[in-house]
């Protein structure tokens, strides 16, 4: 049963990349169309910014990748607008998916999986706490690995209480967006080369640790 969930999921996550990598090879979107793009909306750049940050936290399959949007905010806006664009797009994502996932999560998984791999899933859900969702939270890949706020949908599905959920999640996104959009802009003034390497680091060590973490248990 396990083997058939692994199957099952790598085979979703590899048809998902690849729908993702073919919508943004069709639509062709890089960093200075998106620049543009934002740019043309003027004194209300900073919103639609906000707008788009929250449909890639929200939507799947979305053409537009994380990895440009954090760059975009770098590149266009002091770090204190970035900041809070971010901010109120964290939130309304966390708010969203968290009832999307409560709403329709099981309902959606009943009608792709068979009832013993859903039963099985369902014991591994009740293993998420509010203390992992907040390591979680802190490594960036896990909480956005489909390009959507996966962790958000998972923990409507295990009706996580919505107050604490929404705490151990927004303080963990929060606290990367000020080291990132502070360091990377400061970067950025020195060389355009060296402002990516606050991503590296945030994306980069989190992994690490759960790695080391992963032998020291065996």
């Amino acid at each position: 049963m396990r083997r058939d969930i692994v199957l099952r999921f790598g085979l979703f996550v590899l048809i998902f990349y690849l729908l993702t990598i073919i919508i943004t090879q069709f639509f062709n979107i890089g960093i200075q169309e998106l620049r543009y793009f934002v740019q043309g909306f003027g004194i209300l750049a900073p919103i639609v910014y906000t707008f788009l940050i929250f449909l890639g936290l929200s939507v799947p399959l979305n053409p537009i990748s994380d990895f440009l949007l954090i760059n975009l905010g770098v590149l266009m806006f002091p770090p204190y607008v970035a900041i809070i664009a971010t901010f109120i797009a964290h939130s309304l994502s966390i708010v969203v998916n968290y009832y999307i996932g409560k709403r329709f999560g099981k309902k959606v998984l009943q009608k792709v999986i068979t009832p013993q791999s859903a039963a099985y899933l369902d014991k591994y859900l009740q293993k998420l706490t509010i203390k992992k969702l907040f390591i979680i939270r802190f490594i960036v890949p896990i909480a956005t690995v489909f390009g959507a706020d996966v962790v958000s949908y998972v923990s409507g599905m295990k009706n996580l209480p919505f107050l604490k959920y929404f705490l151990v999640s927004i303080i963990p996104w929060t606290v990367l967006s000020i080291i990132y959009y502070t360091t990377s802009s400061y970067l950025l003034n020195i060389s355009v080369f060296l402002y990516f390497i606050p991503v590296a680091f945030i994306v980069g060590i989190p992994l690490l640790g759960l790695y080391f973490y992963k032998i020291r248990k065996k």
